[in-house]
């Protein structure tokens, strides 16, 4: 019993005080690098933007070298522009055909020829055109549209800078004849009206 106690009393003195946990050291704040970035190409991604063009140049160089990417990034900004001159230049033609339409309806030699219901068939040719007189700008466009079976007709309108397209001529071939319509109440309304024409 004497030697239980012993070597009690032995371990008791051997025992350890209870270590105190070094108090863990505050994080050192991180350094943030600012890295010029011109091209915005590292910024968070956006929803796509954009005509067709400028979203066809996003997906050519997805997967392209950095340079290619900045690079490209050059090119959308005249994309951008480009995609504008189209549905301006789409835009006129709807308006031109519009009027020739009414137009159209309303001289006799051509519903006699391609009935009453008579209307501009597929363009098949365009052209168009910008000039600038004493400061003012101008357009033009052309259009040669499909008429009925056989026939073809040729509408040309102008406009000012941000005004709408006015017909200016309009002529039609058909069974050999060639003829000049008359358009004098052909712009009345544009195509955001509506225009009431009795065929004669």
């Amino acid at each position: 019993m004497s030697r239980l106690l012993l070597l009690l009393s032995a371990a008791a003195a051997l025992r350890l005080p209870p270590q105190r946990l070094p108090t863990p050291r505050a994080a050192a704040p991180c350094m943030q690098l600012q890295i010029p970035d011109p091209f915005g190409m590292f910024k968070p991604k956006k929803k796509e933007s954009g005509g067709a063009l400028s979203r066809g140049i996003d997906e050519v160089v997805r997967d392209a070298p950095l340079p290619v990417k900045m690079a490209a990034s050059l090119l959308k900004p005249l994309a951008g522009a480009l995609e504008t001159a189209f549905q301006d230049q789409q835009a006129d033609a709807d308006e031109l055909l519009y009027q020739a339409e009414a137009a159209l309806r309303a001289d006799s030699r051509v519903t006699t020829a391609f009935g009453a219901g008579v209307a501009p068939g597929a363009v098949f040719s365009s052209s168009s055109a910008s000039s600038s007189m004493g400061g003012a700008a101008r357009r033009t466009t052309t259009l040669q549209f499909q008429l009925g079976t056989g026939g073809v007709g040729l509408a040309r309108g102008e406009g000012a800078e941000g005004e709408r397209m006015q017909l200016v001529e309009l002529r039609v071939q058909a069974g050999g004849s060639d003829f000049s319509v008359d358009i004098s109440g052909s712009s009345m309304g544009g195509s955001g009206g509506v225009i009431d024409v009795d065929a004669m």
